[in-house]
């Protein structure tokens, strides 16, 4: 009984395959899928520097990044011969540093103060939850657009570089 879904359009090209707007067939709901080919995924097997992502990150990380509005959870992944597939909530405003270029003069200081304390909560939320995110970048950040209230709302993304860590005694 699993959603089938039709890809859109291509969103944006990721280090091993792409992020695809797509819509649940069933539902009719509006998803993002990242695709990631099998067979990118096999060069990033070999040791190199110029692979710091570690793939399918949205999937080891899944568990610790549900809960939170501000943390993009995946609501589901699969894969088939070719490609592992991680489904997630279509953010209709894009990411923050694109949102900031559309605005010449920036954010005024109350509705920036408003996005920064959103990518906070959802960073805070992580850390709480011994997740450190060492990619947080605008990119990283997706403007959300709730439907009750049509305001934006910051998700924190992409655990490609994330770590778990450990506190000691001091909380250090």
């Amino acid at each position: 009984k699993r959603e089938e879904y039709q890809l859109v359009r291509r969103l944006q090209s990721a280090l091993f395959g792409g992020v695809y707007e797509a819509k649940g067939l069933s539902s009719g709901r509006e998803f993002a899928i990242k695709v990631l080919h099998k067979s990118e995924l096999s060069k990033a097997q070999e040791p190199s520097i110029e692979f710091c992502e570690v793939p399918l990150s949205e999937i080891r990380f899944a568990e610790l990044m549900k809960g939170n509005p501000h943390v993009m959870e995946p609501e589901e992944h699969f894969e088939d011969q070719y490609c592992y597939y991680v489904v997630f909530e279509l953010a209709h405003g894009g990411d923050l540093l694109e949102a900031l270029k559309q605005k010449p003069t920036g954010f005024d200081e109350a509705h920036a103060q408003n996005l920064m304390l959103q990518a906070a909560k959802g960073l805070a939320y992580l850390h709480s939850r011994k997740v450190a995110m060492q990619d947080v970048s605008l990119e990283n950040m997706l403007l959300h657009v709730a439907e009750s209230t049509g305001h934006y709302q910051v998700k924190v993304i992409d655990p490609g570089q994330a770590v778990v860590f450990e506190r000691d005694q001091n909380g250090e």
